[in-house]
């Protein structure tokens, strides 16, 4: 039997882990999903075939390029084809926990980028998410109306068609560009010269015909005009 004392003891420890959960999501803020999707270059799903050493494979079932153009996106379109296989290193989260572990087997959907020559997941765990079924176990930060205010919260699930359909919609409302001159808040955390800022495109109708397609679209409009 716990104890009242018990209680309060498990009470306090609880509030102390999300106050340095808080604090800690304060000075190292998360991507927010508009933030994942602005920097990557394609959103591929896929299955787990071969886990090796620091990295894993992951056969491509559907690839949706993003915002690269010309030659570029040629190239980008000539690895990532259905059917085929990439090796993707094992994500090593910094400020956000893992929320599973690799499996041979596993499907997931990657926001992935090309970097030095090799394909990575954008923002290690971050940028990867768990698929049940037709589910979406969302790797990125989601608001979760089902969460807790003690012990472990619910991971939150999004449809999985409702998120590639974000994705495959982003280009139409919205804009990525390079930071010449970095804002002063996002120049006190070190943030490097090549972040993103995103701005929305298109008129007020369409926009929110945008938002009210599901509830992955209006994160993304709500994120955009923060």
């Amino acid at each position: 039997m716990i104890t009242n004392g018990w209680k309060l003891t498990l009470g306090f420890a609880c509030s102390v882990l999300l106050a340095i959960s808080a604090m800690a999501e304060e000075k190292f803020p998360r991507p927010n999903l508009l933030q994942l999707i602005a920097g990557a270059d394609a959103a591929v799903t896929g299955q787990i075939a071969e886990l090796r050493k620091g990295t894993f494979v992951l056969k491509l079932e559907q690839v949706q390029l993003l915002g690269t153009k010309g030659p570029l996106a040629d190239g980008i379109a000539a690895e990532l084809k259905v059917g085929q296989a990439i090796e993707i290193p094992h994500s090593r989260p910094v400020c956000s926990a893992r929320q599973f572990n690799y499996a041979v087997d596993q499907r997931l959907i990657i926001l992935v980028k090309k970097e030095k020559g090799s394909w990575s997941s954008i923002c290690g765990c971050d940028g990867e998410s768990l698929i049940e079924e037709e589910d979406v176990l969302c790797g990125f930060a989601m608001p979760n109306p089902r969460a807790e205010l003690t012990g472990r919260p619910p991971k939150p699930r999004v449809k999985l068609a409702d998120l590639q359909a974000a994705i495959a919609d982003f280009p139409h409302v919205f804009r990525a560009s390079v930071y010449r001159n970095l804002p002063p808040e996002l120049a006190q955390l070190g943030t490097g010269s090549n972040d993103l800022k995103v701005t929305l495109i298109g008129s007020a109708r369409e926009q929110q015909a945008f938002a009210k397609r599901s509830r992955v679209h209006k994160l993304l409009l709500d994120q955009a005009g923060k």
